[in-house]
């Protein structure tokens, strides 16, 4: 209780504690706001008192242990709430084998029996303690119900409004939103006031848990619950993290029941009838959906190019039609007959600066663009694309540019008869 930033539980992952100064805050916290505090140390009494000390013509109060003036002031720890330095000494108590922790009422209905060497650590109790305690499961996952357990962490059903993040059963995160579920974590960085020491590592440490997860409740309530953007799950979506891989891939799939999905950012284009059976998620979440679980989930409302352009089918009139046409005989008579393979099919895109793309099933998309600007720019489109499908080459890149010249120089020896 004196000596500051000693610990011997660093390393050991049994133990909460590891910066050897949580006694020393709580007792500065609690000293500082008029809460007193008694130790009884087995038979001994470790006695707390107060003396004033002047700094620079600062008046600090320091603590006094059993008589020796320690270098603790009062403003240990001066941004630090009640409940962080309750949460101290019981994190110390459970370190050192917790034996009660509660109100207690030596003259009440809750006898106690304590053995001659326990040590006690008692507050006198105050409307602020009572309200403390009363909502203690705020602070510490004591009698927490847990719906999911994993090697990263657990998942708690809600027991309050209030979002309750926990590092090994202590809270470790302070937010305003709300959240589907409550979470504890096995392993996180926290900083020296026991909170989160990075809040972007949060989004990770949450979906490390429920991509592990495997009950399929929990996960169709996750991804009912999730397209209400006031959720702290929908941080999965604007965090530089990294995605852990589903796990469950039959469990998602029953969690899914038949419905399909959309990232939230498109849910602008579903169709009405459509609405009602189509779960809108998170860019982040959708994709990864999508990895496992394969293209039949997604909603049948959207049409996206390989590349992510949004696209709607229609039928050419008469003069776009005869411009196809014309661009397939010219493939035919120049005996170029390759992107001839693949359909071709007459898109909107939304971005109209856009003359084709390809789908997941190498089908070529021409825009209305490519069609109203003439067969040249149609003919051009349909090798780009057909070369896209055929070497998996990306645009603007040194790959594609190689492609090219390659299909340029295959097809000059193909018609000639050349060997190179």
């Amino acid at each position: 209780m004196t000596l500051l930033g000693a610990s011997t539980k660093r390393g050991d992952n049994s133990k909460i504690g590891q910066f050897g100064s949580g006694n020393k805050y709580a007792l500065a916290y609690l000293m500082k706001h008029g809460h007193h505090v008694h130790i009884q140390s087995g038979p001994d009494e470790i006695k707390i008192g107060l003396v004033s000390k002047f700094f620079r013509e600062h008046e600090f109060e320091v603590l006094v242990i059993n008589g020796k003036e320690t270098s603790i002031t009062l403003d240990l720890g001066y941004k630090w709430t009640l409940w962080q330095a309750i949460r101290e000494l019981y994190s110390n108590a459970l370190d050192e084998g917790l034996l009660y922790f509660g109100i207690h009422d030596p003259e009440g209905s809750t006898q106690m029996t304590f053995e001659p060497d326990d040590t006690i650590i008692s507050i006198d109790v105050n409307p602020e303690i009572e309200d403390l305690m009363f909502n203690i499961r705020d602070y510490i996952a004591t009698g927490n119900e847990v719906v999911y357990e994993c090697k990263a962490g657990k998942i708690y059903r809600k027991h309050t409004d209030k979002t309750c993040i926990y590092y090994r059963g202590i809270r470790c995160f302070e937010t305003q939103k709300q959240s589907i579920f409550d979470y504890d974590f096995n392993s996180v960085e926290i900083g020296e006031d026991r909170l989160l020491k990075y809040s972007w590592t949060l989004p990770e440490s949450m979906w490390k848990i429920l991509f592990e997860c495997d009950n399929p409740v929990i996960l169709r309530t996750l991804l009912q619950e999730i397209q209400d953007t006031k959720f702290i799950e929908n941080e999965i979506e604007g965090s530089f993290i990294s995605i852990p891989e589903i796990q469950s891939k039959a469990q998602w799939k029953e969690a899914l029941a038949g419905q399909q999905i959309v990232p939230r950012y498109l849910g602008g284009y579903v169709k009405d009838e459509d609405r009602a059976s189509t779960l809108f998620l998170p860019g982040k979440l959708y994709t990864s959906l999508i990895g496992v679980l394969g293209n039949g989930i997604k909603s049948k409302s959207i049409t996206m190019t390989v590349r992510g352009s949004l696209y709607r089918t229609f039928n050419p009139d008469d003069n776009q039609m005869t411009t196809l046409m014309e661009a397939k005989k010219f493939f035919g008579k120049y005996n170029y007959a390759g992107p001839l393979v693949h359909p071709v099919i007459a898109v909107q895109f939304d971005d109209k600066s856009i003359c084709g793309s390809i789908t997941e099933d190498n089908e070529i998309l021409i825009s209305e663009r490519a069609l109203a600007e003439g067969i040249r720019i149609v003919i051009a489109t349909i090798i780009e694309e057909h070369i896209h499908i055929t070497t998996k080459a990306k645009d603007n890149s040194r790959e594609f540019q190689n492609a090219a010249i390659s299909e340029l120089i295959n097809y000059i020896t193909n018609l000639h008869g050349f060997t190179l």
